[in-house]
C-alpha cells in the first residue's frame, strides 16, 4: 500500500500513461488512487493487464508488505484516467 504504480492508456508502447497510489487489487484489479481519475482525486479500478510497474521508494522507512486483497465490486473500473 503506498507504492507508486503506472498504467499505459491505450498502446501499452504509447508515451501516455497514468500514474497512481497502490491502494489493494482483486483478482483482475488493481484499485488506484490517483488524481485527476474523473477530474478528481478519486479510488478506482483499473485492468491488472495494463500495468505496466511498481516503483517503491529506496529512502522510505517504511517496506511494502504484499498485496493487499480488496473484494469490492462497488469501486467503478476505469478505461480512461482522463
Amino acid at each position: 500500500v503506498g507504492a507508486i504504480g503506472v498504467v499505459h492508456r491505450g498502446d501499452p508502447n504509447s508515451i501516455y500513461g497514468h500514474v497512481f497510489f497502490y491502494v489493494g487489487e482483486d483478482a483482475q484489479h488493481i484499485y488506484a488512487l490517483g488524481g485527476n481519475q474523473s477530474n478528481a482525486v478519486t479510488t478506482t479500478r483499473i485492468a491488472k493487464h495494463r500495468l505496466l510497474g511498481y516503483r517503491w521508494p529506496r529512502t522510505s522507512p517504511f517496506q511494502p508488505t504484499g498485496p493487499r486483497f480488496i473484494d469490492d465490486g462497488h469501486v467503478p473500473v476505469s478505461w480512461n484516467e482522463a
